[in-house]
């Protein structure tokens, strides 16, 4: 094999195996969103069932479609993708994510009477972190090396190195 000739199929490996890398992270995020809305929310529970604070009630389903998936893409050495929650269908999904403080606004519902936390501008309410996204994206790692490690070496085999 000339020099040019290994140049070229190690170009062609490293060329193969950033496919790897971008089409394993595509398929692992899009295991961790679904992972997210089925395996770390609950389905809306009767009243005679006690509240489960560590997990997130499904009741519109507005949170787990707006859990989005942002392809990766290659920037140098590096390859970023993830998961995203909120946008304007479900702008509280961060919150729900990492916990917070809300501050209190008075409102009218739809009576017309008027509501607020804790008086015209009490205290608010604490909503505990109940994350979905970051441990779904924890259960996709192993599943993520397994699929890259297995790529990487059918693209070696492909290239004949």
């Amino acid at each position: 094999m000339t020099p040019q000739e290994a140049i070229r199929k190690l170009r062609r490996l490293q060329y193969l195996r950033g496919q790897v890398v971008l089409t394993s992270m595509t398929e692992e995020l899009l295991w961790a969103r679904d992972r997210a809305v089925r395996h770390y929310m609950y389905p809306q529970a009767p009243a005679s069932v006690p509240a489960r604070p560590h997990k997130l009630t499904h009741r519109s389903g507005r949170l787990g479609r707006s859990t989005k998936v942002n392809p990766p893409r290659a920037f140098g050495t590096n390859v970023i993708g993830g998961l995203i929650t909120g946008g304007p269908t479900a702008p509280y999904g961060p919150l729900h994510e990492t916990g917070g403080t809300v501050s209190a606004r008075p409102s009218l519902n739809l009576t017309g009477n008027r509501l607020s936390w804790g008086g015209p501008r009490g205290p608010g309410r604490t909503i505990p972190a109940r994350p979905r996204i970051r441990p779904s994206l924890e259960d996709a790692m192993p599943r993520l090396r397994r699929s890259i490690g297995r790529g990487c070496v059918s693209a070696q085999a492909s290239v004949g190195l």
